[in-house]
């Protein structure tokens, strides 16, 4: 199925030009989806219709933790390391506040990592009654007005490595999206012939849908990569989005 419409929601780091003596910068976190299949991106969580395809209406992720790896010793320990749990809701404005101002050295990395975090019933505050016992959450509408909501129980972790084996975080650095892109995640997730459930709704989890939940999870690895903010506008673009622009995968 054609994927029709997209949040482009962006995992945004923001680093300031006021470092520490040790060459630290304020770095800001955010969580964000992009859709490969369009030819423009109007702004940040701003859903683009089209004729056919699906419409995602509600996106979660809960983290565990969130690392940099120093290029310097990539296989040691980390250089900036987030503690979390985290959940963070991909379709709202503004950077949560458990991941605003970090401190991250203003060197080389070889890799960026998140952990997945289920989240558990007494975990986390504010969050979807969907989101307790999973660690993902997406909720959307076939194009036929459908609606369907995927939830995993991912718990590894997500590894982008460098392409040309390191990134920079430095003073001249914006912000730099970890984007997930809506077409590659739900590449062969056939929600047309998906079974429904006696509610009329989809649901794509364990013990519903299990063959298109195996298939979006296998989805995940490949469908998020980072890039940099080039105009310092603090919303990731169609042309800072192309396959040149990838810092890490």
């Amino acid at each position: 199925m054609k994927v029709a419409s997209v949040w482009i929601l962006a995992i945004a780091f923001v680093t300031s030009c006021a470092g520490t003596d040790v060459g630290n910068g304020v770095v800001d976190i955010d969580f964000a989806i992009y859709n490969s299949g369009t030819s423009s991106a109007e702004s940040q969580r701003v859903s683009q219709a089209a004729p056919v395809g699906i419409e995602i209406t509600n996106a979660w992720v809960a983290v565990e933790r969130i690392r940099f790896r120093d290029a310097a010793n990539c296989s040691g320990s980390s250089e900036a390391e987030f503690a979390g749990p985290f959940a963070v809701d991909m379709l709202s404005v503004g950077i949560p506040n458990s991941l605003d101002r970090l401190q991250v050295p203003f060197i080389d990395y070889c890799r960026f990592e998140f952990r997945w975090d289920v989240v558990s019933d007494a975990e986390l505050a504010n969050i979807p009654a969907e989101l307790v016992g999973a660690s993902i959450l997406i909720e959307g509408t076939r194009d036929d007005g459908k609606q369907f909501v995927v939830r995993s129980k991912r718990s590894d972790e997500l590894r982008l490595n460098a392409r040309d084996d390191v990134f920079s975080v430095a003073e001249t650095t914006s912000a730099l999206f970890v984007a997930f892109d809506v077409q590659t995640l739900f590449d062969g997730v056939d929600l047309d012939n998906a079974t429904v459930g006696s509610n009329g709704r989809i649901r794509i989890e364990n013990g519903n849908n299990d063959d298109l939940l195996s298939v979006f999870d296998d989805n995940l690895a490949i469908a998020v990569k980072l890039f940099d903010d080039n105009d310092g506008d603090k919303q990731l673009d169609p042309d800072e989005r192309d396959d040149t622009d990838v810092l890490a995968e």
